[in-house]
């Protein structure tokens, strides 16, 4: 079929692929603005992909410097399987803290003794984790070189994780002291042969003979334990232990178990007075003074002034006059058992002088009681119990101390001195109403103060080897007292009828090296001052059992 084209058809055609100049003109115009169009977009496409790009770059650089200074563990930081990733230093403390009794070794270890036994574990040695300082370690990953290899450190962590691993190290003090605890309950103390008993009237003792005791070998003890916990953890030790002997044997004891100190004393005395001595003597007869203890004289006597105890009517000084009181004539006991207790070298810890220099001791060597306010107390200084042997025997009093003897000495010599004098004061009078003026009766005498020191020296072998101060002594110094008739000439002091006469109180006196007896508190009491009092008039007297 003849296809016939129409002559405008031909004409567009024409006009579409002409190049004739009728035509050129127009095409040329509309693919520039194709072109044109073309351009902005891909210029545009450039830019938004630059721009996005850029942004991206600038997020990234972001991320990566916020990385680098985070001041958390990074993710794949691991430390006995626990990732520490995003956690602080303080949170990754405490959860492996938390992990620390999970990760404690196991320690099975028993230690046996006869039929005792104990078991150690873990728990008992102390252990302490090394915890610190791996936490340090793992901070301080991908934490140094260049930004660059630390970024490559960081991102690696995310397929392999670097691992770390908890030490525990346990506490050898602690093992020591968990050691020493069994040890105790282990060792016993050898016990030395003793005195069982004494025979006051032989004077003879019986002896106990000594044990040996048993003490572990700390060192080879915890050899072993710290040899299985740094190995297996498990295993029975059964605890090394030595004999320990005794020191003192019963040979040695009796070699030295001996009388110690003796001294006598004469009574002048009435026969009521000799009996309280006796009372006195007896109460104290058989004490036992165990060591360190301090025997107390008024303790062992009882209350002297009462006549249940036993106790008679007897010259005692009172008001510084000398009376009749129950229980005079003791005070001969407690000096002749002191002159006995600085012969035995006991510890003086409370004495005190009578008001007068008494006859039956030498000057400074008398020890005064009045119960309950003065006590004459001396403490046993040796290891060893003191025995004390006392009685009379007609008008002499002995007391004897045994016990251990100090091999340091063989002898003790007693010495005492007068140190000086204080003037009597002027006399006194009283008036007395049934007296006749111009008559004068002497009431009671008075006399000069004393001082008087005194001192035992220690023998070997015939040769002083130590001397030791005992406690000095004031005798007060004191008045006249007259009773004179009213209107007397030459009495112009003249005191009152009702006026008590100076006190009679003794002076205390203590070792320099120990602690003066504190004076009883009731106002009727406490005795004398040690300083002179030439004036005194004080009206709180105080009986001394004895002359």
């Amino acid at each position: 079929m003849n296809q016939t084209t129409h002559p405008h058809q031909e004409e567009s055609l024409k006009d579409l692929y002409s190049s004739s100049p009728k035509h050129g003109k127009n095409s040329s115009g509309r693919w520039k603005k194709i072109a044109a169009a073309a351009a902005g977009v891909l210029i545009l496409g450039a830019a938004v992909f630059a721009g996005v790009s850029y942004y991206q770059q600038q997020e990234k650089a972001k991320n990566e410097a916020t990385l680098l200074r985070a001041d958390t563990y990074y993710a794949g930081t691991v430390v006995e399987g626990i990732d520490l990733g995003g956690k602080t230093r303080e949170e990754a403390q405490k959860a492996l803290e938390a992990a620390e009794p999970a990760l404690l070794p196991k320690i099975d270890i028993t230690l046996t003794y006869g039929d005792k036994s104990w078991t150690l574990t873990a728990q008992d040695l102390g252990y302490r984790f090394n915890t610190r300082e791996v936490l340090d370690e793992a901070y301080g990953y991908a934490r140094t070189g260049s930004d660059e290899d630390r970024l490559k450190q960081i991102e690696a962590l995310k397929t392999t994780p670097k691992t770390y691993r908890l030490t525990a190290t346990h506490d050898e003090a602690v093992l020591k002291q968990k050691l020493s605890e069994i040890e105790r309950a282990v060792n016993v103390s050898p016990v030395n042969a003793t005195v069982a008993s004494f025979d006051t009237a032989t004077a003879t003792f019986h002896y106990k003979d000594g044990k040996d005791g048993l003490a572990v070998e700390s060192d080879s003890l915890f050899s072993q334990v710290n040899a299985l916990v740094g190995g297996s953890g498990t295993g029975t030790i059964e605890i090394p232990v030595k004999t320990v002997p005794f020191d003192v044997t019963q040979a040695h004891l009796k070699s030295h178990m001996q009388k110690l100190g003796t001294y006598t004393t004469t009574s002048t005395n009435t026969a009521d007075g000799n009996h309280n001595m006796k009372v006195a003597s007896a109460a104290i007869n058989g004490k036992v003074i165990e060591p360190g203890a301090v025997f107390s004289f008024n303790n062992a006597t009882g209350d002297s002034n009462l006549p249940e105890n036993g106790y008679r009517k007897a010259v005692a000084i009172s008001g510084g006059k000398k009376v009749l009181e129950y229980g005079g004539g003791v005070c001969q006991v407690s000096s002749t058992l002191y002159g006995a207790a600085i012969r035995s070298n006991m510890e003086i810890t409370s004495r005190a002088n009578h008001m007068w220099r008494s006859s039956y001791v030498p000057l400074g060597l008398d020890a005064t009681v009045s119960y309950p306010y003065l006590d004459f107390q001396f403490k046993n200084p040796t290891e060893y119990p003191v025995y004390i042997v006392a009685g009379m025997a007609g008008t002499k009093v002995t007391v004897t101390l045994y016990g251990y003897q100090s091999p340091d000495y063989d002898a003790i010599e007693v010495v005492s001195q007068q140190t000086g004098t204080v003037a009597q004061p002027a006399d006194q009078f009283v008036v007395d109403p049934s007296l006749k003026k111009g008559e004068k009766v002497l009431d009671r005498k008075g006399n000069a103060g004393i001082r008087a020191s005194a001192k035992r020296i220690f023998y070997l072998n015939g040769k002083a080897v130590k001397t030791e101060a005992l406690p000095s002594s004031y005798y007060r110094a004191i008045a006249n007292i007259y009773k004179v008739g009213p209107g007397t000439e030459g009495t112009a002091s003249v005191s009152p009828a009702s006026s008590a006469p100076v006190s009679s109180k003794p002076a205390p006196s203590a070792p320099a090296s120990s602690s003066q007896a504190s004076p009883s508190s009731h106002a009727s009491s406490q005795p004398a001052s040690s300083q002179p009092n030439t004036a005194s008039s004080d009206s709180s007297g105080q009986t001394e059992s004895g002359q």
